[in-house]
């Protein structure tokens, strides 16, 4: 099933099956709606709600579709419409309860989740993990000049710097204001330490400056995880580190 987000205009996808099989009818599902080919080993209804577009896209691997299943596919869409559309508003609220509105990355709650996991993983088969806690020099200074707009504009600017450079692997979520967190699967502080560099220097490549003359960057926190500290005491080592980042002259980063 493809469903539209008005908002964003991205489709979303959600299948029955699981594993290799999901990922390819999701691809060829993907490849339907956005190419919209017309063959016989598929059929789409389509569903308008009050929040966007429902594709149920029936996909049959060999044989075409008769009339009689094609007659059964749509009584059955009318019969689901109703539940379809609950499936519907269940994901958009499902998704927006999970990502920050302002910058589209994930928010405090995911982060609080995955890092959690990742703890609980590493302790399991050992790998590394690493965290980054940034927070953006002189945006204060942005916001309180030229007001909100301007500093939601920026802030949605730098999310796309920080999602640009992480791997698939990676989350960055924003926790809130002008700080950020990065987690880092399978990554010890070596590595970490190389991705923030190139964080930094790709915020200052934005060259943007305050009213008063001074550029927009960030300072970070950078540790990895000892297998021993629990969450919040990690989290705070971390948030620790930014801020002596800061007092050493903001602009860089801090660590052990």
């Amino acid at each position: 099933m493809g469903i539209r987000d008005e908002l964003s205009g991205k489709w979303h996808f959600v299948c029955s099956h699981h594993g290799s099989e999901q990922s390819h009818l999701i691809d060829t599902a993907k490849a339907i709606v956005e190419r919209n080919r017309q063959r016989g080993g598929f059929k789409i209804e389509t569903i308008k709600t009050s929040m966007g577009v429902i594709k149920l896209i029936v996909l049959r691997k060999r044989e075409l579709f008769s009339a009689d299943e094609l007659g059964i596919i749509e009584r059955g869409v009318k019969i689901l419409t109703n539940t379809l559309e609950r499936v519907f508003y269940f994901e958009i609220l499902y998704r927006q309860s999970r990502m920050d509105a302002l910058t589209g990355l994930a928010n405090r709650r995911v982060f609080e989740e995955k890092i959690e996991e990742l703890m609980t993983s590493s302790s399991r088969y050992g790998f590394p993990i690493s965290l980054a806690i940034l927070d953006l020099d002189n945006f204060k200074e942005i916001n309180d000049s030229l007001g909100h707009d301007e500093g939601d504009r920026i802030l949605k600017k730098v999310a796309v710097v920080f999602q640009d450079m992480i791997r698939a692997s990676d989350l960055v979520a924003r926790l809130g204001g002008d700080e950020f967190a990065i987690l880092l699967p399978n990554t010890g502080l070596e590595e970490a330490k190389i991705l923030v560099e190139r964080i930094i220097n790709a915020v200052n490549k934005l060259d943007i400056e305050t009213p008063f003359g001074k550029k927009l960057g960030v300072s970070v926190g950078v540790s990895q995880w000892d297998g021993k500290l629990g969450k919040e005491a990690w989290i705070k080592l971390t948030d620790d580190l930014l801020y002596a980042a800061k007092r050493a002259g903001r602009n860089c980063y801090f660590t052990l």
